[in-house]
């Protein structure tokens, strides 16, 4: 596994093999999430990428363990992270900016 692209301080795209989702950093759950945009995850799903790194937008929504107790719904439009009010943490039903990944999270580039 390595990086294949650090594409702003908010956005990588990280390399699995042929499988290369962007990542970048939830406050709410105080981890990195994927998007799959080349390529789609196993259970097809797919998303669109403005190509803005600094402050991106994409879509549709997206969401991360959906029914179940770490669920994360959101949508990234413009930088921003807006939290729909079915997420499990206290950031639901908010809106705020794409934090830059802290540190130890950024990988080094390959």
């Amino acid at each position: 596994m390595g990086v294949k692209e650090v594409l702003s301080p908010k956005l990588v795209k990280r390399s699995y093999g042929d499988f290369t989702p962007y990542e970048h950093w939830c406050p709410g759950c105080e981890a990195m999430h994927q998007i799959a945009v080349d390529q789609p995850f196993r259970n097809g799903a797919r998303w669109s990428f403005d190509g803005n790194a600094g402050q991106p937008t994409f879509s549709p929504s997206v969401n991360v363990g959906p029914g179940t107790k770490v669920q994360c719904h959101y949508f990234i439009r413009a930088g921003r992270i807006e939290y729909c009010a079915d997420c499990h943490h206290a950031l639901a039903g908010q809106t705020v900016d794409l934090p830059d990944i802290p540190p130890g999270w950024m990988p080094d580039p390959v």
